[in-house]
């Protein structure tokens, strides 16, 4: 219903100053575009992809961040099954000054129309996005400053295969780089793309009021059950954004703190052994030796791992799968070094016969 009563209009910074590149209707609120040059795309594993998953999401991202207060965006999702979440990240210090208001804030690749099981490379605001789209939806992107090389478009292709299992979602992998092309805005972004507090931010008292003025004067019946309850929402919704505000940021933060906690217990609970995660890191770490690792991204269930870590010095990626796979704890294991010097290393984890 959000998506139809508040439709949110585009802009972009243009010298200096903020345009409109897509607007929705005449008393729309309004959300910038975050160029892709300034923002980093992760896409996380989490235990659920709802508004607890992102919740959890959203804190692990902050945790990791060097800023203390990032930017960020998270690609709504709807279910109660572990998956995947696209998300956008930056350091609001690298906005244009005229996006620096406060306001929603929405990453470019998200602003733009989407696709299905294919590639393409755009041009975006500042520079190009290579894509990977799959069936449920973008799975790999790059950004280059200059307009990408055949062999840079080749090892972004490979590389994002390993990083992101792109290959077991239905995505076209391009063999040559596609034509560059500049798909449009897209019309249909509102406040239920965003988390909680996007009316309040979003919406002036001027608008809302118009949005108000428009519900009531529909005619009896005209509006769905759902829409009677949004509009009695919007109705009284100043008052009550008003009496909540005072707690909302204590509340928010204790319930990101256990969520988050919920979802570290219930990853390691799949397992069917709380010590397994640990195990399989300790021999992992153990084949490295001595080298060190620094992990930054860890996907985890109770039949496979996927790990993307940097070391302190090479490693020799043969000796690295040889020592892993004559291992107790791993088999069928894969690594490879992606295009920024990360090495992935994924392989299924083997079950322990009980010795009882």
């Amino acid at each position: 219903m959000l998506r139809a009563l508040f439709p949110l209009s585009l802009k972009a910074d243009d010298g200096g100053r903020l345009r409109h590149v897509q607007r929705a209707a005449l008393f729309s609120a309004s959300c910038v575009i975050v160029p892709r040059a300034i923002s980093r795309f992760e896409r996380m594993w989490v235990p659920r992809t709802d508004k607890k998953g992102i919740e959890a999401a959203r804190m692990s991202l902050v945790q990791e961040s060097p800023s203390s207060t990032p930017g960020l965006f998270i690609e709504p999702g709807a279910s109660d099954q572990g998956g995947f979440l696209n998300c956008w990240i930056w350091d609001p210090e690298d906005l244009p000054a005229a996006a620096r208001n406060g306001g929603l804030l929405v990453p470019e690749t998200f602003a733009r129309q989407r696709a299905r099981r294919m590639s393409r490379l755009v041009a975006c605001l500042a520079g190009f996005e290579g894509q990977l789209w799959g069936d449920s939806g973008l799975v790999a992107t790059r950004w280059w400053r200059g307009e990408p090389s055949e062999r840079e478009w080749d090892e972004f292709v490979s590389g994002s295969e390993v990083t992101s299992g792109i290959s077991d979602d239905g995505s076209v992998m391009a063999t040559r780089r596609p034509q560059i092309t500049s798909p449009v805005w897209r019309r249909d972004i509102s406040l239920s793309d965003f988390g909680r507090g996007a009316l309040e931010t979003a919406v002036s008292p001027v608008q809302l009021l118009v949005v108000v003025g428009l519900v009531l004067s529909l005619p009896l019946g005209y509006l769905s059950g759902e829409a009677l309850k949004v509009t009695s929402y919007v109705n009284g919704g100043t008052a009550r954004l008003a009496a909540l505000q005072v707690d909302a940021g204590d509340i928010a933060d204790a319930r990101r703190q256990a969520i988050d906690n919920r979802a570290a217990i219930e990853s390691l609970a799949q397992s069917g052994n709380s010590f397994e995660l640990v195990n399989v890191l300790t021999e992992i770490g153990m084949a490295i030796a001595p080298n060190r690792m620094t992990i930054e991204h860890l996907a985890y269930n109770k039949n496979a791992i996927e790990l993307r870590f940097l070391a302190n010095a090479d490693v020799s990626l043969p000796a690295l799968i040889s020592k892993l796979e004559s291992g107790t704890y791993l088999r069928t294991v894969s690594a490879k070094q992606n295009n920024e010097g990360r090495i992935v290393l994924r392989g299924e984890i083997d079950p322990l016969e009980d010795s009882t």
